[in-house]
């Protein structure tokens, strides 16, 4: 217990420098600035094809993305995929708001495909889907047993940017294009 000045001043002194300390902790702003402060990024306010409920395509197996320990969407994978295992296809949309809203859809198309291998030069072809204005591209990769092939799309549709993406095998690929185009023009956006 304090019962100089000295004591008083030094107490004092530490509480406050503890709550400075505990105030910039990610715990911390939550609870003095009131609450979660992060942004979900992520469009929630769209529509598409289901191609699991349709039959004419082959078995899909729709894959919602799933969420973290704590209960929040992942921000590391697709909004939702479908998966033919049958075809060797995968069908996934993703999206991102606010972040690109100034971004010309070749840099947008650039960075998706970062990294990507391609064994033949990336086709690229002016698209429109959701009557907005999209970039399709085209490559396949290709190691030593097997090729692949990818189909990827971005469209802006303000504020949010969305991705669209088919991987298949290269015999699949004329099959799978066309169930591909039903699931673009099936896309409605809200935002």
């Amino acid at each position: 217990m304090c019962i100089n000045k000295k004591c008083f001043i030094f107490r004092n002194l530490f509480l406050v420098l503890s709550l400075l300390v505990f105030s910039f902790t990610e715990v911390g702003c939550s609870l003095i600035l009131g609450g979660d402060q992060r942004v979900d990024n992520k469009s929630h306010d769209y529509t598409v094809v289901r191609l699991d409920h349709t039959s004419d395509t082959g078995e899909w197996l729709y894959k919602p993305k799933p969420k973290t320990n704590s209960g929040e969407m992942s921000e590391e994978i697709a909004d939702l995929s479908f998966e033919n295992k049958a075809a060797g296809t995968t069908i996934s949309l993703n999206s991102v708001c606010k972040e690109f809203r100034n971004t010309e859809l070749k840099e947008l198309m650039s960075t998706l495909l970062l990294g990507v291998k391609s064994s033949s030069p990336v086709q690229y072809q002016n698209i429109e889907v959701d009557h907005s204005p999209a970039l399709s591209a085209s490559l396949s990769m290709q190691d030593k047993t097997s090729s692949v092939v990818v189909h990827a799309v971005v469209v802006q549709k303000n504020p949010c940017t969305y991705d669209f993406m088919l991987v298949t095998n290269e015999e699949n690929e004329k099959k799978m294009s066309v169930v591909f185009d039903q699931f673009l023009k099936g896309f409605r956006s809200n935002e």
